[in-house]
């Protein structure tokens, strides 16, 4: 008898250990999970940040061929910034918005597809355009009194009729974002659709900053 209560005392203490074990497995991701549902903005804008800059990076040793010490580190800096500042927050409030709507996956990839993209792919170059000098900032001073002006430079902005890079790339960008979005909707689960997305997002940051530099 009290040898039966050993072996179960045992195999549960086994049991214990194997769970434990189990839950240390678990606990980065279920950090990580908990970190997307409770900061799900900053989760994105750190994510996005990350990826574009590793994009970025990534174009430029494997495609272009630069060595390491010939890399520019600006537009790493600039995809970082960009993504960050710029893309995370309308992007996460997209996905938000689209969420709430409860149409189904088919018309959730056609509002994506038709609506979204077109008008965030106008919208990200013209930030990128004005980042990249478009817009500059002009500081003054007159003893204690500090004046700052930003002047347009409208040159650096041309038609979107004829800017090549936004059609281009929006042409790009249905070609990886359309099948990816198919299947984001209709397979993959709401809490790992973040992860899908960023890492298809990497393949796309290395195909967009081509497009950027022939822009």
């Amino acid at each position: 008898m009290a040898k039966d209560k050993a072996r179960a005392k045992a195999k549960a203490a086994g049991a214990g250990k194997e769970a434990a074990s189990d839950g240390k497995k678990q606990t980065l991701w279920a950090r990580y999970q908990s970190l997307l549902v409770r900061y799900p903005l900053r989760m994105n804008m750190l994510q996005s940040a990350f990826i574009s800059a590793l994009g970025n990076l990534t174009k430029q040793l494997a495609i272009d061929g630069a060595p390491l010490d010939e890399v520019d580190w600006y537009g790493v800096r600039k995809s970082y910034f960009m993504a960050m500042f710029f893309v995370a927050p309308v992007v996460s409030f997209w996905f938000s918005l689209l969420g709430s709507f409860k149409v189904g996956f088919l018309p959730s990839v056609i509002l994506d597809q038709t609506v979204f993209s077109p008008t965030f792919n106008i919208y990200f170059f013209l930030m990128f355009t004005a980042i990249s000098g478009g817009i500059e900032a002009d500081y003054g001073a007159d003893g204690d009194d500090y004046s700052v002006g930003f002047t347009l430079k409208t040159a650096m902005f041309p038609s979107l009729y004829n800017y090549d890079p936004v059609w281009s790339t929006m042409v790009k960008s249905w070609s990886m974002w359309l099948p990816a979005a198919v299947v984001r909707e209709s397979v993959v689960p709401p809490h790992l659709r973040p992860i899908f997305n960023n890492c298809v997002n990497f393949f796309w940051q290395i195909i967009l900053a081509l497009a950027l530099s022939k822009a």
